[in-house]
């Protein structure tokens, strides 16, 4: 049983050097696991089992980060433990930074243009429209300060 703890235990010190790309440089720390986003589970037949929550099934680098908690682990010494990193989305809104006002939220999706009259409006509408029919539940803020549409569509 020591051998497990300290397989976990050296399995958690690699995963401190795997950052995850997509927070800001500014952010501190930016490791996996000071930030929520790795779990390290001993099982019972001497494998670690690494959970990693990537906030949302989006994330463009959700499989480099699991690889490279991968050869993190197999690059600390764990001695021939197996190794199971899975992959979950549960949410952002409990993520690092997050505000408090996004912490039940589970995705957000933004709708954006440097330019005027492109149909920005009319596709949030439709998005969420669309997502709401899927059941969804949907809310839809209307950032424009110049006259926001989104009430007229709605």
């Amino acid at each position: 049983m020591r051998r497990f703890s300290t397989a976990a235990a050296k399995a958690l010190a690699a995963l401190r050097r795997v950052d995850d790309p997509l927070l800001r440089k500014t952010t501190r720390p930016r490791d996996v696991v000071s930030t929520g986003l790795a779990e390290v589970s001993p099982r019972p037949d001497g494998s670690l089992a690494v959970s990693l929550d990537v906030r949302t099934a989006a994330h463009p680098r959700a499989r480099d980060v699991a690889e490279a908690c991968s050869a993190a682990i197999e690059h600390s010494g764990c001695g021939g433990v197996e190794v199971d990193v899975t992959l979950r989305a549960s949410g952002f809104g409990a993520a690092v930074g997050a505000a408090d006002g996004l912490a039940r939220v589970r995705s957000c999706v933004a709708v954006a243009s440097c330019k005027g009259g492109v149909g920005k409006s009319t596709v949030c509408a439709n998005l969420a429209f669309a997502l709401a029919a899927k059941g969804a539940r949907v809310g839809v803020v209307d950032a424009d300060v110049h006259g926001p549409s989104v009430p007229t569509l709605l």
